[in-house]
């Protein structure tokens, strides 16, 4: 039976060492109380959710075995999205909804990531500069497709605001398929499979200026001044890893 409700509550998951409530709850008070940079409401929701995930704190249920008489109990989750434990199931679910929607083809995992020259941008218009950060990198890719092969292709993306080392490192992570639909409403797909990097990273820079100055009226100095160090910036990136 513990075995059964390991599965269940786990996902099949090897219990770990640390958890990263364990250094929220080592560390975060302190922190807080001289961050280092503002933190939002938001994050304080996220946080705190995320300590007392899988405590006593919001609840237990039991479970009796009627064979054996075994009793166990199981604390209850926070269900927040960016906890590690419950955000990586739905995330499981989430990503099974999507490979049935996947055409049959082959795939390509690209990554479009912005240079931090433009993270003074992104911090203080974080919506409208991610949202135009997700919408031309997909573009980029579908465009390049039709005009190289003539085909209309699919985009999955994913935004990450943070890299590895858990500072600011804004990107998409996009899985394109390596085929699509022609003109005819035929699946197709391309007889090679070679990528020029530098021309797709010249059409992302090209879509994300006109769309970013098509939003420039209106922002603060302090904006407008990170913008014109932008223009001297040469390390847009774009890479498939796959």
């Amino acid at each position: 039976m513990k075995e059964v409700l390991n599965d269940i509550y786990t996902d099949g998951c090897k219990e770990k060492k640390y958890r990263l409530s364990d250094f929220f709850n080592r560390w975060w008070d302190e922190y807080a109380q001289h961050p280092a940079e503002y933190i939002t409401p938001e994050q304080y929701k996220a946080v705190n959710a995320i300590r007392v995930c899988r405590t006593t704190t919001l609840g237990i249920d039991t479970y009796v075995c009627p064979d054996c008489g075994e009793v166990r109990e199981i604390s209850h989750s926070c269900k927040h999205r960016f906890c590690p434990s419950c955000g990586w199931r739905d995330t499981l679910k989430w990503a099974a909804r999507m490979k049935e929607k996947m055409l049959r083809v082959p795939h390509r995992h690209v990554v479009m990531t912005l240079p931090h020259i433009l993270l003074d941008l992104v911090k203080r218009n974080r919506k409208e500069m991610l949202n135009i950060l997700m919408r031309t990198s997909a573009e980029t890719l579908k465009d390049w497709m039709m005009h190289k092969f003539g085909l209309k292709t699919g985009v999955i993306a994913v935004l990450h605001t943070y890299g590895e080392t858990k500072q600011l490192h804004v990107h998409t992570h996009m899985i394109m398929s390596w085929g699509g639909i022609d003109n005819d409403g035929k699946i197709v797909i391309p007889e090679h499979d070679y990528v020029h990097i530098p021309s797709i990273c010249k059409v992302f820079r090209y879509k994300f200026e006109h769309a970013l100055i098509a939003m420039r009226a209106g922002w603060s100095m302090t904006s407008v001044t990170a913008w014109s160090l932008w223009a001297s910036s040469k390390k847009w990136q774009t890479k498939r890893t796959g």
